[in-house]
């Protein structure tokens, strides 16, 4: 629904969550909280489902950048049409320096895809007739939510010293 710019990154955040929710299954019990399923996982020296939700966190962190652009814009009262230039700054500043260059050649490509402000607001909007101030409101909370839990993930992978993954 968010265009084709979208697409590899959701087919890959979907793939991570596979890895990770097989990891969770092999014990749900014993991996009831993420932080024990990274321990147990790199104290048997596997990384599987450890570089999987590094990977959903980069991809996460930058939804939540594209996302925060559009905020931002908003309220600075700047309501362009062509998300290009924030997906490409929101791109910059968090998959960018994790890809080759095959990656970001297709990035760039697929960055002119982007949909449009008013579709995406509409597509964020469940298709619904969007009012910009609600959805830009519940952006915003789920901005909060999603930043708390980038937040907690960094911590824990410093915790569990899993950043060189």
């Amino acid at each position: 629904q968010l265009g084709k710019v979208f697409a590899p990154v959701r087919y890959d955040m979907n793939g991570n969550i596979e890895k990770i929710t097989n990891k969770y299954r092999e014990d749900p019990v014993r991996f009831e909280f993420i932080g024990d399923l990274l321990a147990t996982e790199q104290a048997q020296g596997g990384l599987r489902a450890a570089d999987a939700l590094l990977w959903l966190r980069r991809a996460l962190h930058f939804f939540h950048e594209f996302l925060h652009s559009i905020v931002k814009d908003t309220k600075a009262n700047s309501r362009r049409e062509d998300l290009s230039e924030n997906i490409q700054t929101a791109y910059k500043e968090t998959l960018q320096k994790h890809h080759g260059f095959l990656a970001q050649r297709l990035f760039s490509v697929l960055s002119k895809m982007v949909p449009s402000r008013s579709k995406l607001l509409k597509t964020l909007a469940l298709g619904s007739d969007v009012v910009e101030e609600r959805v830009m409101s519940e952006v915003e909370k789920f901005l909060l939510s999603l930043n708390t839990n980038l937040i907690v993930l960094e911590k824990l992978y410093e915790d569990l010293r899993l950043n060189t993954v």
